[in-house]
Parts: C-alpha cells; structure tokens; sequence
C-alpha cells in the first residue's frame, strides 16, 4: 500500500472498498467462526475496512475483545456507498449470498454440501477462495487458498511438567449435538469431550489422554496435537479426510485406529507438529496480501443502485451491535 493510500485512510477518505463478512454471532467453540472474525481482524490490521455483518437475528451482544472485528452499523453502510464504494462480501459456503450489490466472495470452509453448505459453487460469487487445498480440489472453480490456523498455541501446550499420559478421550461434538449417538460400538475411552466441556477442562484432558479420538473435522484436533496428545481419525462419510493436512501435515495423526503401529507412529511423531503449526501462523500476513490484492482487483457483477444500498443490513438496525458492543 503506497504512502499516499495510506495518508488517504488516516485521514478517513479511503476510496478502497471496505470488507463486510458474513457471520453468525461469535462462537469460540465454532473452527468456522473463528476463522471469519479472524479474517476482519487480519484484515483491519492490514489497514483495510472490514467489518461483521451478523446473520444471527435479534443478536444484539458484542464481538470477541481480543478481536478488531466491528460488527457493521447502518450509518457506516450508508457512508461507504455515499462515498461510492463498493462492498466485498465475504461469506462461508454455509450461509447464502443476500440480495445485496458488491463484489462477492466465497470463503468455503468446509467441503461442497457439508454442514449445511451448499452442495456447488454459486453463480453469483464473483471470486471464490477455499480455506484448505483438500477444499479446493473439491470445488468446481476457485481462484485461491486462504489458509488461517485460529488455534492458539501458547494455551494449547503440553502439561508444564510431563507425566506418563494414561487412557484415550474422544470428541463427540456433532455426532452428540447433531446426531445424538455416542462412542461407535468397541470404541472404549476414559474421558469424553463435548461442545459444552468447559475451555480448562479440555486442556487438561487433551494433557494427560494418551490419544484424542475424532470423527469430525475439528480445530480440537490441531489443539490436542499442540498439547503433544496423537489423534486418531474415524473417517466417514462426512469426515473423507483432515481438511488441513496439506497445510499441516500428518505428525501425531493416526490415520487407522486399528493399527497398533499407526498409534506407535503418531506417538513418536506428535512432537513435531508445533514447528510445523508455527511455520503456517507465519504465511498468514502474506496470504491475506493476496487475498486483499485478489478481490480489490476484482470485477463485481452486481453494481449498487440507490435501491440496493446494504438492504440487508437495513432490515435489522436494533440488532447489529456496533464497534463498542452497543446497538445502532
């Protein structure tokens, strides 16, 4: 970004296009809501404009204060088009484009048809980005990867003073919360992990298991192999594989939990796998670079009209939450 760019948004007359994220309310427990706060942060650090539109409705509460993620107001909105500038909208495969005008981006999170995502790229997305290349390859069309690793690796750690770890855990999240099963049948652990397991509690689980059982795609799994415990996969029909495993890698993952060697493996690998959780945290700044340089170069489909402005973001003005947490 060049000085004169630079001075322009200092003073408040950018002419850049600002950045509205499509979201539902923050949830820390949700891979997918930290990824999409995470991306207006990487964004507003960056010296973009971005900002949350929530499609959670009546939700009138605050965004995460460790984030600079601005929940989008009415007045801002408004603004932006009196100044001619044409929004990007970001939204995940999972939440479907409105009827509003602006370049539109699909960040695709998670494989076609899974979670509640659309099963093909819509016609309307002007450019389409995936979170992982095992995503991309899936997609019929899109135009890059941006990869963002949100599990935080000074809490994720092993314990401070190692112990012999003793007895398996498993995660049931959406196979309790959605399907409402438990472990599969000859599947014995001492712990269970649920989407309700408070934050400390799951730390000290994952810090004395000896292995981490899955049978999702999950950030847990990536926060389990930080603290030094091995996951073991159940694939599935709706878990073909890690999402992430290009970006990082295999160490500590037991791809066969019926191979004893598969575990005696991840066991001797597992240590590895923060060196290589690192590297990725650090191609961050350069891939959201490209990712600004992609869709502020880009060409919207859809042009704004004075009947167009920002209509979804108009129907809810008592329940979007402004920067402060107050509601505009």
């Amino acid at each position: 970004m060049t000085d004169a760019i630079t001075g322009e948004r200092l003073l408040g007359r950018s002419k850049r296009r600002p950045y509205y994220i499509r979201a539902p309310r923050y949830d820390r427990r949700s891979a997918g809501s930290l990824t999409l706060y995470s991306l207006c942060h990487a964004l507003n650090r960056l010296g973009e404009d971005a900002f949350m539109v929530l499609t959670t409705p009546g939700y009138a509460g605050s965004g995460p204060s460790h984030l600079n993620a601005p929940f989008l107001t009415r007045e801002v909105a408004d603004l932006h088009f009196e100044q001619g500038r044409v929004p990007i909208i970001v939204s995940p495969e999972a939440i479907a484009f409105g009827d509003d005008s602006g370049l539109r981006v699909l960040y695709a999170l998670n494989y076609p048809g899974f979670a509640g995502g659309a099963r093909a790229v819509p016609a309307s997305a002007d450019v389409v980005v995936a979170y992982a290349a095992n995503i991309a390859k899936a997609l019929e069309r899109c135009d890059g990867v941006l990869f963002l690793p949100v599990s935080e690796p000074d809490y994720w750690t092993p314990a401070p003073v190692e112990a012999p770890r003793n007895g398996d855990c498993a995660y049931l999240g959406k196979r309790l919360s959605l399907h409402k099963t438990g472990l599969p049948d000859g599947l014995e652990v001492e712990r269970v992990i649920t989407r309700e397991t408070a934050r400390p509690e799951v730390l000290r689980i994952l810090r004395v298991s000896r292995v981490l059982h899955v049978f999702e795609n999950t950030a847990l799994a990536a926060e389990a192999l930080l603290c030094g415990c091995p996951v073991a996969c159940h694939f599935n029909e709706t878990f073909p594989n890690l999402i992430a495993e290009q970006e990082l890698g295999l160490d500590g993952v037991v791809l066969d939990p019926t191979d004893l060697n598969s575990v005696t493996q991840a066991e001797a690998t597992v240590g590895r796998f923060r060196a290589r959780y690192l590297s990725s945290i650090a191609t961050v700044p350069d891939q959201v670079r490209n990712f600004i340089a992609m869709t502020q170069g880009a060409v919207p489909r859809y042009k704004p009209s004075a009947h167009s402005r920002c209509r979804s973001y108009r129907e809810r003005p008592r329940s979007i939450a402004g920067p402060n947490g107050s509601s505009s």
